[in-house]
């Protein structure tokens, strides 16, 4: 009977761990980074666009202008970044894999 019990109560505690590592898994990565100016100052309110195979995503800058594009689907992306007063940039053939982050920073210069 001991032994019965100790059975079903291992199975009862693998039922329960086993879900949470399976959606732990993930199919997707992520690409975030921070835009600063020149000098090296964020910029909140930048307006960046990640660019690809599926279409576009927008996302704004925080007030530490970070920014952070959760579930991309693994491939080659472009990122586009711009705000008045600046020039804008694009980082091109930014590779996203399964469960990394693909960090892109960039720095706006002040003009056009």
């Amino acid at each position: 009977m001991k032994k019965i019990l100790r059975t079903l109560t291992a199975f009862v505690a693998l039922a329960m761990v086993l879900p949470a590592l399976v959606s732990a898994q993930s199919f997707s990565g992520v690409v975030a980074g921070v835009v600063k100016d020149d000098q090296g100052g964020v910029l909140p309110g930048a307006a960046v666009q990640l660019l690809g195979k599926t279409g576009a995503r927008d996302a704004t800058t925080d007030t530490e202008g970070a920014y952070r594009f959760n579930a991309v689907d693994p491939g080659a992306y472009t990122v586009a970044v711009s705000m008045s007063g600046f020039q804008g940039q694009r980082r091109e053939n930014i590779v996203v894999a399964v469960g990394k982050q693909a960090t892109v920073d960039v720095a706006l210069k002040v003009g056009g």
